[in-house]
């Protein structure tokens, strides 16, 4: 196995644990150094939730290398949702 290199993880709210189209992408990000094969990285992030954004109750998604800078051999297991769910309304 190859390290993976830098990337970055991107945040979205979803109605579902599935990233896909439809999601609401947050403003915020968190630079992901290049990590040994097999190890985690850990961190925080401040993000803001876009105005507009529907009243509703959303998972929040972190997605590892959204802009697909780091070639992988399986490019489909990068997205984590939250266990608990974030409520967003007026």
């Amino acid at each position: 196995m190859f390290p993976a290199g830098a990337s970055r993880l991107q945040y979205y709210l979803s109605l579902d644990p599935l990233r896909n189209s439809g999601d609401k992408i947050l403003t915020g990000s968190r630079s992901v150094p290049s990590l040994p094969a097999g190890t985690d990285s850990t961190g925080t992030a401040s993000l803001i939730i876009p105005a507009g954004t529907p009243t509703a109750t959303y998972y929040l998604l972190a997605c590892a290398d959204d802009t697909g800078a780091v070639v992988e051999s399986n490019e489909t297991n990068n997205c984590r949702a939250s266990v608990s769910k974030v409520a967003v309304g007026p």
